[in-house]
């Protein structure tokens, strides 16, 4: 792709390093053809991705930008997962946007330069402390995996794309891993905890744990069902994915604790072997080849269980905010058990949200 020097810009030539061979730079206004996806390098100025060049020259993204710069415009486009869901017709059909829910996603925090992202932040958290990486210590996204899960819940849709299930919510974002890694499962648990007290209706986690024992495992439910008691809220975590070819059996946690809401992946309305199978994943949601913003602020699709969850995620919210302004208050049980019972049979218990029909039933 194509795109444009916003400032003097150092050639890298080998690695996406600062301190890879430098044997020339570009000025301001400079356009150059670079691969689409970024890749991840050294970090400078609180960025770590680097666009590699046709010629194995590398280009910190900070100093360049690209085609895929947001537009406002009327005519938006809507992406094949988005249509297959029905979102747009909720939208017209029920007037329901989600102003009336909050929903927090505990992942890798979010691109603050992202500007269809950033207006819909009610709060925002950095629960993780990394001592010997200190720039992991802010909300900013390094990897962009919490950067799409985010906008398939609440982008505002600003620009040229529908990305944002519910655009017009309010968003609580937790940042509890720097580049996927969860180097404490505690931090899940301390997510939890402060997007209740800040009133979240929805909780949506893309990460998951197998813990070393049983013990450790019965200590973080203890703590879970402590925290969660008595209060109002749906969490949704995914079901984890499968790295083979074949279908794979096995647990993830939190999202197999029936504490939450385990979310699993189709792919064009069947069942995907993505998806690790667990006797707690009765939800489903598309998850493959789901476009979403990435650190480029271009919506480019990735596959995952991952990306389901937001969906769900996102689409119950939209019940909630709807039952509140109609019903006057919500209740959990309700709420999921329309959403299954509205759900398409894929096999065994298992079911694919139908949003249209959900909201037939609120």
């Amino acid at each position: 792709m194509k795109v444009v020097v916003t400032k003097n810009l150092n050639i890298r030539v080998g690695a996406p390093s600062v301190n890879a061979h430098c044997y020339n730079y570009l000025t301001q206004g400079t356009t150059i053809e670079v691969e689409d996806k970024p890749v991840r390098g050294d970090f400078y100025d609180g960025i770590n991705l680097w666009y590699k060049g046709l010629d194995d020259s590398y280009y910190w993204s900070g100093g360049i930008t690209s085609s895929s710069t947001l537009i406002p415009t009327e005519n938006k486009q809507s992406f094949n997962w988005f249509i297959e869901l029905g979102i747009e017709t909720i939208w017209k059909t029920y007037k329901e946007q989600g102003e009336n829910v909050s929903v927090a996603l505990l992942d890798t925090g979010y691109n603050i330069l992202n500007a269809d992202l950033f207006p819909a932040i009610k709060d925002q958290e950095v629960i993780i402390n990394y001592p010997d990486t200190p720039i992991c210590n802010n909300i900013n996204d390094f990897d962009g995996h919490g950067t799409r899960c985010l906008s398939i819940i609440g982008a505002r849709n600003l620009y040229q794309y529908n990305i944002g299930i519910a655009p017009k919510c309010q968003l609580l974002v937790g940042k509890i891993s720097c580049e996927m890694e969860l180097i404490d499962p505690n931090s899940i648990l301390t997510g939890i905890k402060w997007a209740i007290e800040n009133k979240a209706d929805v909780i949506s986690i893309s990460f998951g744990h197998v813990f070393d024992n049983q013990d450790q495992q019965s200590d973080f439910q203890n703590t879970l069902k402590e925290i969660v008691a008595g209060k109002n809220v749906l969490i949704f975590a995914s079901a984890g994915n499968n790295i083979r070819s074949d279908p794979a059996f096995g647990e993830n946690y939190p999202a197999s604790f029936p504490e939450c809401i385990s979310v699993g992946a189709t792919n064009n309305g069947v069942f995907d072997n993505t998806t690790l199978r667990s006797i707690f994943t009765i939800i489903h949601a598309p998850g493959i080849n789901i476009e979403s913003y990435d650190l480029t602020n271009k919506p480019t699709p990735e596959s995952g269980t991952s990306f389901s969850t937001p969906i769900v995620a996102a689409i119950v919210a939209l019940g909630i905010s709807y039952s509140r302004r109609i019903h006057g208050n919500w209740k959990p049980n309700d709420i999921l058990n329309k959403l299954y019972n509205t759900g398409t049979p894929l096999f065994d218990n298992r079911k694919l949200i139908n949003p249209l029909e959900f909201f037939k039933q609120l």
